[in-house]
Parts: C-alpha cells; structure tokens; sequence
C-alpha cells in the first residue's frame, strides 16, 4: 500500500490529462478518481466492466492501449480547482495518487490617465495580480474578488505637481511563466 502527493497548475482554457499510471501495477482490480471540487463527483472501473461517472462530460476516463487510467479534463474552468484522487486496488496491492489542481486565469490588463493620475487595472485573474510602477511613487491598489472567484486588482498612481513623461505598469502573475506584462503611458500633471 503506498500514497503519493503531487501538485499541478493549468491555465484556463486548457486540457489536462491527470495521469494515475504506476508502472509495477499489472493486474488492476478496482480504480476510482475522486474529485472534489465546487462539485463533487467520481468515475470508477472494474476490471473487464465499464466505466461508471457521476461526472460531467468534460471530465472522463479515456480508453488507451496502455490502460493509464488518466482522468481527462477538457477546457479547464476555475471550478475545476481542488482535489483529485485516484484510488487503484490491484494483486499488488492499494495505492493512492492524490493530486492537488491549482487553475490559473490570467488577467487582462488597461491602463489609462488623466489630470496626473493613472489607473492600472489588471482584471479577472486567479490569483490575484501583482501591479507595480516605474518610477515608483504615490499609489494605491486595491483588490475586489468577483462573484466567479477571480479577482480584480486597481492599483492607482497620483504623479504629483510634476509630469512624468513615460510611466509604466508592471503587471505580474503566474500564468505569465517567462515575462511580465508592461504597459506605459504619458502623465502630465
């Protein structure tokens, strides 16, 4: 009997394939996905009997050769955070794979300014944006979380008497890997 814990991340949007293979395991008896997420459900096999799911369609057991058992879930959505196990019972023995989904949604960004403020909005991303300036100076941020989970992040930037001719925002987030999003503008004060 062994239990194994991994963690994983998927844009929004995105297939995913959860993958409940172990290689020494041969003669599988019974095996389970259970999902917890927003909605809980489970799809279980028996061998040389069919797939049974309280699941929605989205979410299945597709047949392969190899009999993987990967749960597959098509156009990932934030409710499709949360837990998932697979349980496989096995001449071998019980094991247990207990992977934590984290969704990502990147935000989309604006930026606009008027009288010497400028407002940096990075909106709809889970989890909430980072926003920064260049130069730094007098701002604000404040976060809303929205009804679907995502969050809204308003970072406010006052330029003072004094104009400043290329400001810009920084907007960091997980679901951009390699590179931050930028975006500059003119203020005059």
């Amino acid at each position: 009997s062994a239990t194994i814990y991994k963690e994983k991340r998927i844009l929004a949007g995105n297939n995913i394939s959860l993958s409940c293979h172990l290689p020494h395991v041969k003669n599988f008896v019974f095996i389970i996905w259970r999902i917890q997420t927003l909605e809980i459900c489970y799809i279980s096999k028996m061998a040389d009997s069919k797939i049974t799911s309280t699941c929605k369609d989205r979410i299945s057991i597709p047949t392969t050769p190899k009999c993987e058992w990967s749960l597959q879930i098509l156009s990932v959505e934030p409710r499709d955070e949360g837990h998932y196990t697979c349980e496989t019972v096995a001449q071998e023995g019980t094991y247990t794979l207990n992977i934590t989904v984290t969704v990502l949604v990147p935000p989309q960004v604006d930026l606009y300014g008027k009288n010497g403020v400028a407002v940096c909005t990075a909106y709809d991303s889970k989890p909430a944006a980072n926003i920064s300036w260049i130069p730094s100076g007098n701002y604000t941020t404040e976060e809303t979380v929205n009804e679907n989970g995502t969050v809204t992040v308003n970072s406010t930037y006052r330029a003072g008497p004094s104009p400043v001719e290329n400001l810009t925002c920084i907007i960091t987030h997980p679901a951009f890997v390699h590179y931050n999003k930028t975006i500059s503008i003119s203020l005059k004060g």
